[in-house]
């Protein structure tokens, strides 16, 4: 299989995953994700991200690629909307704090 560095070199066409023929389709094994929610559930307990993210990828292994986009969709905007992910947006770095504006009473120094 040639690499991306030797395909972008030679001015190759790129293929989309989606389109790309795929062997075989390969049996979801429910198992695996199963068996990591288990192992993780005392470490994820309380956040809704890392669920919604496994959901996301057995969704992409189990089902046809555009189902899986839509499903991946679905659960983006339902989090996007959660209470966590909001919270999780709010400025943290120094760089994004306000710094202090002149004649604008209250802003930090």
């Amino acid at each position: 299989m040639p690499s991306a560095n030797k395909i972008v070199a030679e001015e190759r066409p790129l293929k989309r995953s989606a389109t790309c023929p795929t062997s075989e389709p390969t049996a979801p094994i429910p198992e695996i994700f199963a068996a990591f929610r288990q192992t993780y559930a005392r470490k994820f307990r309380g956040f809704s991200g890392p669920d919604t993210l496994l959901r996301c990828i057995e969704a992409a292994v189990n089902l046809p690629f555009d189902e899986g986009l839509k499903i991946e969709r679905k659960l983006f905007v339902e989090l996007h909307g959660d209470a966590q992910s909001a919270a999780q947006r709010t400025p943290s770095s120094p760089s994004a704090r306000p710094t202090k504006i002149p004649d604008v009473p209250g802003t930090p120094r």
